[in-house]
């Protein structure tokens, strides 16, 4: 797994980037142009909710969703494609157009928050169906 950090500048906030890329990351069946539409409007999400000094993690991944998972994220069991974005910020949601995008390339969203003193931390992670890895559907 490749991972680099380092600091960076976004609308005159300064925040640290933490990227972690596995290089086995499985393909997904997936029109590129509307994941990454999706991915940008993550991305200016995470970025307008960053406070000075917050941190900003990309990781990418390789998971096996069983019955129990598939069913809470309503997707069938089988291989995805994770990726999970997470910083300590201001609130944020998932925009309406990437859910839709992820949706209709049958994978999944989430975001959830845990509070600390005086920063709130935010994850949202997208599971991807990788292609010939799914069972069913």
């Amino acid at each position: 797994m490749r991972s680099r950090s380092f600091s960076g500048a976004w609308w005159g906030t300064s925040f640290i980037q933490r990227i972690s890329l596995d290089p086995r990351l499985n393909r997904i069946h997936a029109d590129p142009a509307l994941v990454n539409w999706a991915f940008v409007s993550l991305a200016t999400n995470a970025f307008a909710a960053t406070l000075e000094g917050s941190e900003l993690a990309v990781a990418t991944t390789n998971v096996t969703l069983n019955p129990a998972a598939a069913g809470e994220l309503g997707l069938l069991p089988g291989a995805y494609a994770q990726v999970e974005f997470s910083l300590t910020g201001l609130g944020m949601k998932i925009p309406a157009t990437a859910r839709d995008i992820i949706q209709r390339a049958h994978g999944a969203i989430s975001i959830r928050r845990a509070a600390g003193a005086s920063w709130c931390s935010f994850c949202f992670q997208l599971q991807l169906p990788s292609i010939g890895k799914r069972t069913g559907r």
